[in-house]
């Protein structure tokens, strides 16, 4: 597969909804492909992007796909991120690596991003989580276009949460499902170096590209908090039973089997 304004041949893409661990394991990715295919590029949330760039059906300066620097390298694999639905025609037959993450989790997280980071939404939580389009409809809808595919088409699919318990284990399945040299140690050295205390150093010193929010406001990070089961600070019971209720009605029994699969309780 190739995509517009680049020649060269897509070797994978990371996919997840928004909030799912996909910075995360993207800039432990650049990382490992830095040091593997000497690269020569340090690694931080300005850079990260000419290694592995958007493919959001956006152009969005310093992380699309025109940021990459490697097209004239044969040998280095070009791997897209993307939130975009599932869509045959956009992903071809490309190896893909799919992340979920717990709705609870998500919605939480995606609503200090978009409130505190991104600045776009303006209403509370209670708001937000019921928004058709941002809200847990939105994240419902995007697991159902997916779920049919990962199920059925050998695509690698990794949970948030089982990649805290073992993030090297799960980084080099990643890595190898996109045709990567497999490279142990420097398959360590990415964890270390993408470790929560040190993202956040990098992004405390240097920011996000193109991207303007108050850096004292730890609720405004990209690097927020990387907690499994931390929307209960958050969440009355009465959110926690929307969000419940709304899954079991909207899942499609695709999407249900697949977060059972990978121990995802709604």
């Amino acid at each position: 597969m190739r995509v517009r304004e680049s020649d060269k041949p897509v070797s994978g893409f990371i996919c997840s909804h928004a909030k799912s661990g996909r910075t995360w394991m993207r800039f432990a990715l650049a990382r490992y492909m830095s040091r593997v295919y000497a690269l020569d590029v340090e690694v931080t949330l300005q850079t990260m992007w000419t290694i592995l760039p958007n493919y959001d059906g956006q152009r969005t300066e310093g992380r699309d796909i025109r940021t990459y620097e490697f097209g004239d390298r044969a040998d280095v694999p070009l791997v897209l991120s993307s939130h975009l639905s599932f869509d045959a025609g956009l992903f071809g037959d490309a190896p893909i690596a799919f992340l979920l993450r717990s709705p609870y989790d998500i919605t939480v997280s995606n609503y200090f991003h978009l409130t505190k980071s991104d600045q776009t939404y303006e209403g509370d939580i209670d708001e937000f989580i019921r928004d058709p389009e941002l809200g847990i409809l939105n994240t419902v809808a995007y697991w159902n276009t997916w779920s049919e595919q990962l199920l059925s088409n050998g695509d690698l699919t990794l949970s948030y949460e089982a990649l805290l318990t073992d993030p090297v284990e799960g980084f080099r399945r990643m890595a190898r499902h996109f045709g990567l040299r497999d490279d142990p140690e420097a398959a360590a050295d990415a964890i270390r170096y993408a470790s929560f205390e040190n993202m956040r150093r990098i992004e405390l010193n240097d920011g996000i590209i193109n991207q303007d929010y108050d850096q004292s406001d730890p609720e405004a990070l990209r690097v927020r908090r990387a907690v499994v089961g931390g929307y209960r600070d958050y969440l009355s019971d009465a959110h926690i039973a929307y969000i419940h209720d709304t899954c079991e009605r909207e899942l499609t029994p695709a999407t249900t089997s697949l977060l059972a699969e990978h121990g995802i309780e709604y």
